[in-house]
């Protein structure tokens, strides 16, 4: 998610767009892989809070891609 910033730059610089959708839907299969292999919830207290907080920056980021495209993300799936 780091390289988010340099997503946009190029998509404004070339005017196409779908440099951010790209990156939305690799986001997407990245996070649905790891939610499918890894626990989000568990007993170790640090971990489950990195993973959260995970899942959160995930979340933002995909919202905020939307939102540059024009789309409203949904609340629930």
């Amino acid at each position: 998610m780091s390289n988010f910033g340099d997503v946009i730059d190029s998509s404004m610089e070339k005017n196409e767009p779908f440099y951010i959708t790209r990156y939305i839907v690799d986001l997407a299969q990245k996070f649905n892989k790891f939610y499918n292999n890894s626990h989000i919830l568990v007993d170790d207290e640090e971990l489950m809070k990195s993973r959260v907080l995970l899942t959160y920056a995930v979340n933002i980021t995909i919202k905020n891609g939307l939102d540059l495209l024009g789309i409203e993300a949904p609340e629930k799936m």
